[in-house]
């Protein structure tokens, strides 16, 4: 067991920086990376993907900054509030995920609430960061002695687009792919398009019984929130392919 002060990074975003003159830096969109002969991951790095993680003032009395998320970098900490994650993106579905965690704070100040799309909202004293929201990959929020909140585990869903409503009402989903693993399957219309929906809550296989155009999210687990007045977790990968 050991303290990380910053949040932890997520593909999608980075770990929001903690209230001290240690790390005043938010973590870039990249995966965790250590500080050297160390178990404290280093805030600063190279970008890759996403967006950063909220800056903090540099005073120890003050807030934590938020988590990155996939739609937003996470927001600076002012001097009483906590900076609230990054927000996520919507896929076809409407649904927001990978948002960053909100940064913590002790009594008599704000924590930062969570970005949309499953970030977790910081702590407040000495209670435990909010965990990420499961199946969004949202970053866990910020904690202080409590420790931080977890990342919210990611998921994959496969959409098949052009699915008429009678033609899946009358032949089960089979029909279309056959799948191993614990999958969800659901049938929805966005702006006149219908979608036969598979939805992977565990790891599994998708095997089409013929050749289609389909829709594909994938998101990865969020970064959990760090401790000791720890900033909000950046957000899990977000990745979208047809």
């Amino acid at each position: 067991t050991y303290q990380v002060s910053g949040g932890k990074n997520g593909a999608s975003g980075g770990g929001g920086a903690a209230s001290n003159t240690a790390q005043p830096a938010g973590g870039s969109e990249v995966l965790p990376s250590l500080i050297a002969g160390t178990t404290t991951q280093n805030a600063i790095s190279t970008a890759l993907q996403g967006n950063n993680g909220g800056t903090a003032g540099g005073v120890s009395s003050q807030p934590a900054a938020g988590g990155g998320g996939a739609g937003t970098a996470g927001f600076a900490n002012s001097t009483t509030v906590g900076g609230a994650g990054g927000a996520g993106l919507a896929w076809i579905d409407g649904v927001f995920r990978a948002g960053g965690g909100g940064g913590s704070c002790t009594t008599s100040q704000t924590p930062g609430v969570g970005g949309s799309g499953g970030g977790g909202g910081g702590a407040l004293n000495a209670v435990a960061g909010t965990a990420g929201t499961p199946n969004t990959g949202g970053g866990g929020g910020g904690g202080t002695s409590a420790g931080g909140g977890a990342g919210g585990s990611g998921i994959v869903i496969v959409a098949i687009p052009n699915i008429e409503q009678t033609t899946w009402l009358s032949y089960p989903s089979p029909k279309f792919a056959t799948t191993t693993g614990t999958v969800d399957v659901s049938y929805y219309t966005v702006s006149a398009t219908t979608y036969d929906s598979w939805t992977f809550l565990s790891s599994g296989t998708f095997t089409p019984s013929s050749n289609m155009t389909v829709d594909v999210l994938v998101v990865a687990g969020g970064g959990s929130g760090g401790m000791d007045k720890g900033g909000g977790g950046g957000a899990g990968g977000f990745k979208t392919v047809t």
